[in-house]
C-alpha cells in the first residue's frame, strides 16, 4: 500500500471515531438536558471508557439505541423513567416477555399491575419460605 495512503487511511479512521464520540456525547446531552439528568457525569460514566455503548444517568444505566429513540420518538419526558422502572420490575421478577424502549414507546402490550403484584406477593411468599427453610436447617445443627 502507498504509505501516503495508508497514513491518510489512518487519519481518517480517527477522525470518523473523534467523529462518532463527539455525536454520541452530544446526543448524551440532549438525553440528559431533557431529563434533567448531569451530563458532565453521564459522559464520565461511559462503561470502560467505550463511548457510545452504555452510560449511567443518575443511577440508571442507559444504551445508545435507548437515548437514540427518545429523542427520535420525541418522547415525553416521563416516558423513560416509567419505562426503566417497569423493565427493572418484570426482569426482576421474572415475568416474561421484557420490551426495549422504542416497544413501550409504540404501546406494545404491558403485564398489568394486578399481575405484577400477585407476582410481587407469590415472590416475598418464597422469600419467606427460603428465610424458614434456612432457619430450621440451622436449629437442626444446634
Amino acid at each position: 500500500m502507498n504509505e501516503k495512503i495508508h497514513k491518510t487511511a489512518i487519519y481518517d479512521d480517527a477522525q470518523a471515531l473523534r467523529d462518532y464520540q463527539s455525536t454520541c456525547n452530544e446526543l448524551l446531552r440532549r438525553f440528559c438536558n431533557k431529563h434533567d439528568f448531569d451530563f458532565e457525569d453521564a459522559k464520565n460514566s461511559w462503561v470502560s471508557g467505550a463511548v457510545g455503548w452504555i452510560t449511567c444517568c443518575a443511577d440508571y444505566y442507559v444504551d445508545m439505541q435507548t437515548i437514540i429513540d427518545d429523542i427520535k420518538m420525541e418522547a415525553h419526558k416521563d416516558e423513560f423513567v416509567k419505562w426503566y422502572d417497569y423493565d427493572l420490575t418484570i426482569r426482576t421478577l421474572g415475568i416474561k416477555p421484557t420490551m426495549n424502549y422504542r416497544s413501550w414507546l409504540r404501546g406494545a402490550p404491558r403485564v398489568s399491575e394486578e399481575r405484577i403484584k400477585e407476582v410481587e406477593e407469590a415472590h416475598q411468599r418464597v422469600v419467606e419460605a427460603q428465610r424458614l427453610f434456612e432457619e430450621c436447617l440451622k436449629n437442626e445443627q444446634l
